[in-house]
């Protein structure tokens, strides 16, 4: 057995006994307690709070940290861990889920969502979200000699437009009035004109829609012993995406073959034990908790500490509930497609390879889209007054011919043609194979547009640990040409894989539309529902035990205890995405520290991001710091209590 894989499952099996023996705890104070007996003469240091059946001892600090690990640790403790998550992102997972019940229990809400009743392992897998593909970074570029399609351009105009887009504008609004806005042909003579050797356009990468969220594959673990060349990274695919079974064969050459309906073994992993000794434990402590506290209901009314884990009770049953419907994965599993044998033409290696993505055509609609060569130049010009010298470090200039143009769907032949050019000083022409751009219709370029298929572009580099989030390569007001960062494949929902030429990523609809829109989708909206409706149980079962009385409770503690029980269940969405941009930015610090050739100034950098992320959730996690001192405080002054007969 590889190395990993055991360290993966000495991982595992220390979580499992860390369940069991946590679950132990409730047992063993209870046991303690019931073993007490009535005396008509309470021993000095007991009390019963006025009710004769009740036997209460001084709580020390040891009853209160077998409380917080038995009631709240040991529930938080129960998430379900997602695909290949890394040790540092699942603690940081299960601190969260302390603070914010409905974070943990969102992640079983989303993992029995995404389950599914096949036997196809591929499918399971692809469902449970567990299937990885390659995709271009920001800092990717050409390479001399690359023939790439499914361009896109970004004129001055278009980039200027992001500020006309009214706040309430719909998706459809936007669409329309782009559409009229633009026009496409005027748009291709610009990027056939507009260039020259002092002023090329710029090249950067656009992402779809769906990918601009929190696809992005950080800190987990993959698959086989991956090599990913410079300028790709991971993405997650969609759960509703069209993925074809294939076993990889490779060659003499080191290509891989795709063949259908055969698949490399994935593995697989069910935690039933833990699953049903952690259902056990919950079920057992919420149920002695109640009973074995005596009048504190009546005391503290709807406030009562032993009402606050009703919350982490919710969450600990969903995710035991995902545990059994549900596999585990210790890893993400790659699928093929054409941007991995890209970037295995430039050096990649991927050996373990269970599928491959169903491909599938651009739809064009009021733009166009086009497809040519791409030739770096060694030098860029040095009269260029624009370019500093750092961006001569970090700068490289090609020259693009244009080889075709798809234009509003309509169909477009290339001719072949020669172009000579004949050297001053007397060499022999030089023949220049290129493609001649046809419409069928009325549409086609005069001579003047037909010698000028030569484009001049540039690219630039940033450091590639500077930014946490976002695919995309932000673009200044100036012309460009977008690189997709994956083609299109096929999925289920329409239109939620086509690339983005329509919509520029800096030209959205409004934000109420916005959020209309993603609250709208099923995918999204049905999971967030059955977290509120889980929220709405645990305020019902409180309800219903306390009826909510407020007792003899403070005004104090019931604002902690209450602000805390509905921040924790309705906030824990808001930090689902965010709670992976605190672990990578300790992750930026280590590799900053580790890699001593870096400037001070990125280590420096990477430790503000980590340190006000720190703060940031210290802030939002103030309500349940509270509810836990208040807590603390009232087992302190009412005591290990115990109904006795």
């Amino acid at each position: 057995m590889p190395f990993w894989k055991g360290r993966i499952s000495l991982l595992i099996s220390l979580q499992s006994w860390l369940v069991v023996g946590l679950s132990l705890v409730p047992v063993t104070v209870a046991a303690e307690l019931t073993t007490r007996s009535s005396n008509t003469t309470l021993p000095a240091g007991l009390s019963n709070h006025g009710n004769p059946n009740l036997i209460c001892t001084p709580t020390g600090w040891s009853d209160v940290a077998f409380f917080f690990l038995g009631n709240y640790a040991a529930h938080a403790g129960t998430i379900t861990l997602l695909p290949g998550e890394a040790t540092i992102d699942a603690i940081t997972a299960m601190v969260f889920a302390l603070l914010f019940p409905s974070s943990g229990a969102l992640r079983g809400i989303y993992s029995i969502w995404n389950s599914t009743l096949t036997r196809d392992p591929l499918q399971t897998a692809l469902k449970a979200q567990a299937l990885c593909m390659v995709v271009r970074t920001p800092n990717w570029r050409p390479k001399s000699g690359d023939h790439l399609h499914t361009l896109s351009y970004v004129s001055q105009d278009m980039s200027r437009m992001a500020a006309k887009v009214a706040p309430f504008w719909s998706w459809k609004k936007v669409h329309n009035w782009l559409k009229e806005q633009r026009n496409p042909a005027e748009e291709l003579n610009s990027l056939k004109h507009s260039t020259t050797p002092q002023n090329p356009v710029r090249l950067s990468i656009q992402a779809p829609p769906w990918l601009r969220g929190s696809y992005r594959i950080v800190g987990r673990r993959i698959h086989g012993n991956l090599q990913l060349p410079d300028g790709y990274t991971l993405a997650l695919v969609p759960s509703d995406a069209l993925v074809e079974s294939s076993v990889q064969s490779t060659d003499d050459s080191g290509d891989f073959d795709m063949n259908r309906f055969k698949t490399e073994p994935i593995a697989v992993s069910y935690s039933l034990p833990k699953a049903l000794i952690a259902v056990a434990q919950t079920a057992y402590a919420s149920t002695t908790l109640y009973r074995s506290r005596g009048d504190q209901i009546r005391r503290y009314g709807y406030a009562a500490f032993g009402l606050t884990v009703v919350p982490y009770l919710v969450m600990s049953v969903i995710n035991l509930l995902s545990t059994l419907i549900t596999p585990e994965y210790s890893a993400f599993y790659l699928v093929g497609s054409d941007i991995m044998k890209e970037a295995q033409a430039r050096g990649g290696c991927f050996p373990s390879v269970v599928g491959q993505l169903v491909g599938e055509e651009v739809t064009v609609d009021g733009t166009f889209i086009f497809s040519g060569s791409f030739k770096e130049c060694n030098e860029a010009p040095d009269h260029d007054l624009n370019v500093t010298d750092d961006d001569r470090e970090s700068r490289k200039t090609f020259e693009f011919e244009l080889t075709s143009v798809q234009m509003d769907n309509d169909a477009f032949e290339e001719r072949p043609r020669i172009k000579e050019s004949v050297d001053t000083e007397g060499q022999e022409p030089k023949s220049n194979v290129t493609s001649e751009i046809t419409p069928l219709e009325s549409m086609a370029p005069s001579a003047a547009e037909q010698n000028s298929s030569v484009i001049w572009a540039f690219s630039r580099t940033t450091p590639e640990n500077i930014a946490l989030a976002g695919f995309t390569d932000p673009i200044e007001d100036k012309p460009s040409i977008a690189f997709p960062v994956c083609y299109n494949f096929q999925r289920k929902t329409a239109k939620s894989s086509h690339l983005d030429c329509m919509y520029p990523f800096f030209i959205k609809p409004g934000f109420v539309p916005m959020l209309l829109h993603l609250f709208a989708s099923p995918s999204k909206l049905t999971p967030l529902g059955l977290l509120l409706v889980a929220g709405g149980i645990s305020l019902a079962i409180i309800g219903g035990i306390s009826r909510f009385q407020s007792g003899s409770s403070t005004l104090a503690q019931r604002a902690w205890v209450m602000t805390w029980i509905v921040y924790g269940t309705y906030a824990g969405p808001l930090w689902r995405p965010s709670l992976y941009r605190l672990s990578e930015a300790w992750r930026q610090l280590l590799r900053a520290r580790r890699r001593k050739e870096l400037p001070d100034s990125l280590f420096f950098g990477s430790f503000v991001v980590l340190h006000v992320s720190l703060l940031v959730a210290c802030i939002y996690a103030i309500p349940a710091i509270g509810g836990f001192v208040v807590v603390a405080k009232m087992l302190w002054e009412y005591g290990n209590c115990r109904l006795i007969d």
